[in-house]
């Protein structure tokens, strides 16, 4: 159920480089939020930006009623949200979209993540963590591994590779992917090749593009998170259309989460 909310900021700290962390009072939102959805942010009370600002959810804490954002800073809009100090209100919408969705029968889910879309998978995972999870997280180098301690915190079987090598495999993260599909082995009698049910991915688009392939080839469903510039937030504008199988469909109602046959690459 979509909320407008006066929400206000609980911490809003920098990480490492361009990326921070953002802690918001929002028990409405929180209350209704799941994995893969997102929230529209308005960053300022003029109309420098006018549009709110979309990010995915990192947490959603339903006890305490906080809403967590990982986010980088790369326009206008983020570079104001990155000044913005403790105690500060914001109007925010969401949950946004239709998230991930876990069928009840799965046992064994690979998450793949890209940079900071490892944020909502994370999410994911806490949210799934009486399954057996594996994680195969990517980034251009060490400091761009994301959410490796959520993940742990969930009891995930992490693989990480960095395009430099300084941190787990030298490599895409395609790599370990196709690896973890290999070495989990479906149940006896099951004629599959993977025992892994169902793989959920965010990141980059080419990364993801990546990982559909793979999945095509071991003849496992995969959930993408795409991301398009989007202005309304609500299906109207059109500003976010994906192409897919059966045409263009907005990412911000329709989407972000779509099956990875459906998309047109």
């Amino acid at each position: 159920m979509l909320q407008l909310e006066n929400t206000k900021i609980i911490s809003n700290k920098h990480l490492i480089g361009d990326f921070y962390i953002l802690i918001l009072r929002s028990p409405k939102i929180v209350k209704h939020a799941r994995p893969g959805q997102f929230v529209n942010i308005l960053v300022s009370n003029s109309t420098e930006p006018l549009l709110r600002r979309p990010f995915s959810i990192y947490d959603a804490d339903t006890k305490k009623g906080e809403l967590k954002v990982l986010y980088c800073v790369k326009g206008k809009g983020t570079n104001i949200l990155k000044t913005l100090a403790k105690g500060r209100n914001l109007s925010i919408t969401g949950p946004h979209g239709n998230g991930f969705h876990v069928h009840e029968d799965h046992k064994n889910i690979l998450l793949v993540g890209g940079g900071f879309g490892t944020a909502p998978l994370s999410y994911l995972a806490k949210e799934h963590r009486h399954l057996n999870i594996f994680a195969a997280v990517g980034g251009r180098t060490k400091d761009l591994i994301f959410c490796e301690k959520d993940l742990k915190n969930c009891d995930a079987k992490i693989f990480i590779a960095t395009d430099d090598g300084s941190y787990g495999e030298k490599g895409l993260v395609i790599q370990p992917v196709e690896k973890i599909l290999k070495t989990v082995r479906p149940d006896s009698g099951q004629a599959r090749m993977t025992g892994i049910d169902e793989i959920f991915t965010c990141g980059p688009v080419p990364m993801m593009k990546a990982v559909a392939e793979v999945a095509k080839k071991y003849d496992v469903p995969c959930q993408v998170s795409m991301e398009e510039k989007m202005a309304c937030g609500i299906g109207v504008c059109l500003g976010c259309a994906c192409k897919t199988k059966e045409g263009y469909k907005t990412v911000c109602t329709q989407g972000p989460v779509f099956q990875s046959s459906y998309v047109d690459w």
